[in-house]
């Protein structure tokens, strides 16, 4: 309906309309585009508008793709959380915290030390950070403990998660109860 585009609406009201998303669609072609209107006034009234049209497009596929990511990881049946560089825990799923007992409250600024079950050996972490840190991919078997205090066994992936240029910027872990 051409009366409810921003411009329409400026010119009719004479009030500035700011920040509308819009989809066109031809065909099988769509982009989206962001306008606001303000209008000029002169003696009369509303004289003419002007039209400010930004293409979101990308921005708007970006958004969807990760609302289909994070609903991927939320949904997942595997425990997951993030962690940065230094090893702080940045996001945990729905499945974390109940397989862990662990609020994401709780756990989110905590490091997985949480979930040490005092059952491995320093090494044992070395190695793992070692693989990490270096790019690779680590899996193999832990023991943690829940925060219950009951200990269970997980298959953990540990991947390193790299910016554009290659450089590592965080660690997700996944996690299959065993």
């Amino acid at each position: 309906d051409p009366a409810a585009l921003p411009d329409a609406r400026a010119l009719d009201t004479g009030e500035t309309v700011d920040g509308e998303e819009f989809r066109l669609q031809s065909g099988e072609d769509e982009c989206w585009l962001w306008m606001s209107a303000t209008p000029i006034h002169g003696e009369d009234g509303v004289e003419r508008v002007t039209i400010v049209i930004e293409d979101i497009t990308d921005r708007t596929e970006r958004e969807r793709s990760l609302r289909a990511f994070r609903e991927a990881i939320e949904q997942a049946g595997h425990s997951m959380y993030l962690t940065d560089t230094d090893g702080t825990i940045e996001y945990v799923n729905p499945a974390f915290e109940e397989m862990t007992g662990y609020s994401a409250d709780r756990a989110v600024g905590a490091t997985p030390h949480i979930l040490s079950s005092g059952e491995h050996v320093e090494e044992f972490f070395a190695d793992l950070r070692s693989n990490i840190e270096s790019g690779d991919v680590w899996a193999g078997e832990v023991t943690n403990e829940r925060q219950s205090g009951e200990r269970y066994v997980v298959s953990q992936t540990i991947a390193p998660i790299a910016d554009e240029n290659g450089t590592i910027e965080r660690y997700v872990a996944v996690n299959d109860d065993i």
